[in-house]
């Protein structure tokens, strides 16, 4: 899954420098009344993005999930707080792309 999220990240890639150490920080779920909308190009941008990083979060990196649900409440009207918390999720990932989803069983001999 590097490569996929290498093709998310490209897409945005001017807009992410460094890298976050969580995929969203604590103002994750306060939506701002105040904030500016974004251009209807922008908000498509996100769109895309936000459906890509659900697919992601679903088959391989679940740690991005509780962002990306939120994220997924946003993209009918998306304002510049949400576009900011996008760029978290894209620069958490960045950062931690070699992560694997690793599913071991606790006891081969066991069966229910």
């Amino acid at each position: 899954m590097t490569k996929y999220i290498d093709v998310i990240i490209k897409r945005f890639q001017i807009l992410i420098t460094g890298g976050a150490a969580t995929p969203a920080a604590a103002h994750l779920f306060e939506i701002d009344e105040k904030c500016e909308e974004l251009l209807e190009q922008m908000g498509g941008q996100i769109h895309i993005a936000v459906a890509q990083l659900l697919y992601l979060s679903k088959q391989a990196r679940p740690d991005i999930f509780v962002a990306v649900a939120f994220l997924t409440t946003r993209v009918k009207n998306p304002c510049e707080d949400d576009w900011k918390k996008l760029i978290r999720v894209l620069k958490y990932l960045k950062a931690t792309k070699e992560i694997i989803l690793t599913i071991t069983p606790n006891n081969l001999n066991l069966m229910k």
